[in-house]
């Protein structure tokens, strides 16, 4: 895995390696995992769906994920989509959303390469 690219992603590495208890290797096998994860698919479903309950669960555990692998980026975006989702405001999280997808899409090109 090129460390040098994550800082381009959003990804603190060295941040989430200390996630890991220093282990590199346990760091990126969880980053490899990432991709598979569907929390995304389904969140952008659940606000393209309007369902706002869904996408508050959704975006809060995404957000957690994000926190857990040092996706930085990615996690800063998030912040306010779960904040406006916890109120129940889909139509608000909606306009923030763009900004969540596009870290999330960068995450996974670099994850992928």
């Amino acid at each position: 895995m090129n460390r040098e690219g994550c800082f381009d992603a959003g990804i603190n590495y060295d941040t989430g390696v200390n996630r890991f208890a220093g282990n590199a290797a346990m760091f990126e096998k969880f980053l490899l995992k990432f991709p598979d994860d569907p929390t995304f698919p389904d969140l952008k479903a659940a606000i393209a769906g309007d369902d706002a309950d869904q996408a508050f669960r959704l975006a809060h555990t995404l957000k957690g994920v994000a926190g857990n692998l040092s996706f930085d980026e990615l996690l800063k975006n998030l912040n306010p989509v779960v904040e406006t989702l916890r109120a129940g405001d889909i139509t608000t999280a909606r306009g923030l959303f763009p900004p969540v997808e596009s870290s999330y899409v960068k995450v996974i090109e670099y994850i992928k390469g």
